[in-house]
């Protein structure tokens, strides 16, 4: 579905491909978010399988962060872009979750700390490619900017917030701090805003170090999203370095 999405709908024009386009983004986020544990864990190396994160990156830029998804449906009950970021942030929650309740120093901690580094990577990945495919709409003004920068910092952005208190200000605080990033780097957003994105994943690895006051959890964090961001470099033709 991921490769569809790439090679066929966006390369028919007029009202039959805009009807493809948006059937085929809904079929995507409805097989993810009707999966998303299974899926998550598949793409992201649960249990030492090997990671596959560069669909991931692919699916959540054609989705989530596709300015021409906004409005697409889901189902009677859901809109495609809110579903599929409710779903990433609760498993992002989940491995979270799962690191803290694993034995200090285990293996199996380590494991879930590397399958976050690597799920926060491919939301690098997936915003790298979004500021180059959709460049013109995401730059265009201000508007635009900061209703990307708000969508990133909602995109695995605030995970174990959830209901507490002040959410809704330190999720604003973020996209502010995105909109910073690419707006302050015209011509290297994406380089810019993984800065940002790193900051904040790694603050959150950080708060739940000192929360369990073990000190494991971060390197293992560290050393695979910058593994990933690698490969996901390599295998998408992004560079965080610089903007095309």
């Amino acid at each position: 579905m991921v490769d569809f999405n790439d090679n066929h709908t966006v390369q028919t024009a007029g009202a039959t491909g805009e009807i493809w386009r948006q059937s085929a983004l809904s079929a995507t986020g409805r097989l993810f978010v009707d999966n998303s544990a299974e899926l998550t864990d598949h793409y992201t190396g649960a249990n030492g399988t090997t990671a596959q994160t560069e669909t991931l990156a692919k699916f959540l830029s054609q989705t989530v962060l596709n300015p021409q998804a906004a409005g697409v449906v889901l189902d009677r009950q859901r809109d495609l872009v809110p579903a599929i970021r409710d779903a990433l942030d609760a498993n992002a929650g989940r491995l979270l979750d799962a690191a803290g309740r694993a034995p200090a120093g285990s293996l199996e901690q380590e494991r879930y700390m590397q399958q976050f580094g690597r799920l926060t990577a491919s939301v690098s990945g997936a915003a790298a490619l979004a500021l180059t495919r959709y460049d013109k709409q995401i730059m265009e003004s201000k508007a635009s900017r900061k209703q990307f920068a708000t969508t990133v910092a909602t995109l695995v952005g605030a995970t174990k917030l959830g209901k507490a208190p002040g959410a809704r200000q330190a999720i604003e605080a973020l996209a502010n701090r995105y909109y910073d990033a690419i707006t302050s780097n015209p011509e290297r957003p994406d380089a810019a805003l993984a800065g940002a994105l790193y900051d904040n994943y790694a603050e959150q690895v950080n708060t739940l170090s000192s929360s369990l006051n073990q000190t494991g959890l971060s390197p293992a964090f560290e050393a695979a999203f910058a593994a990933e961001v690698t490969n996901l470099q390599q295998n998408l033709g992004v560079n965080l370095g610089g903007h095309r």
